[in-house]
């Protein structure tokens, strides 16, 4: 595994900055990912979450102006918690514009998308969550959405101006699974939404 030092975090910091790219994607391609071979999940992952534990004093704007904190650590955990059961391929806290900031692949998981396409997914599910917020005062907050597929079940959880995506094996109970993704976040929906 790939250690970076704290002069070239600094080296990076200020390429992202005049070159306006997403932070984690940089890493992952020039310091994570093998490119002539891939590398384990669990050492990924490990890297990844040491990174974003770093992270987690950054304050992230909803959509009303006001600041919510997310903690970025701990909903790191919690996306790990959740794949711990079988079924589950993905799970991962995104932002507003699907940029993942926690959580992944299960370890041994062989995604069916190439890294571009998982993007997009999670860009466009990321805008569906917003797009469902305009109707929360008559309807009522979304707890969770979800969407049958062919080949997965993906699930949607949104908690403030982020989500938690979840992709799952699509012979699962979509309602059962939400309960105990639900469980395993740890909170009553309801507090992360006010």
């Amino acid at each position: 595994m790939t250690k970076i030092s704290s002069k070239k975090g600094n080296e990076i910091e200020e390429h992202l900055d005049k070159v306006n790219t997403d932070p984690w994607f940089y890493i992952y391609e020039n310091y994570v990912r093998d490119h002539s071979k891939e590398s384990t999940q669990e050492e990924n992952s490990t890297k990844d979450l040491s990174d974003r534990k770093s992270n987690t004093k950054n304050k992230h704007d909803d959509s009303n102006g006001t600041d919510k904190k997310i903690d970025v650590y701990e909903y790191e955990q919690k996306c790990w918690k959740i794949l711990e059961d079988e079924e589950i391929r993905f799970a991962g806290l995104l932002d507003k514009f699907g940029t993942v900031l926690a959580g992944g692949y299960r370890q041994g998981t062989i995604s069916r998308l190439t890294e571009e396409q998982h993007q997009s997914v999670c860009e466009e599910l990321a805008s569906r969550v917003a797009k469902r917020k305009k109707f929360d005062i008559e309807l009522g907050h979304v707890k969770y959405s979800a969407s049958r597929r062919e080949h997965v079940v993906i699930m949607s959880f949104p908690i403030y101006e982020k989500v938690i995506m979840v992709v799952a094996e699509p012979n699962i109970n979509i309602d059962r699974f939400s309960f105990r993704i639900l469980n395993k976040l740890g909170r009553q929906w309801g507090d992360l939404l006010e």
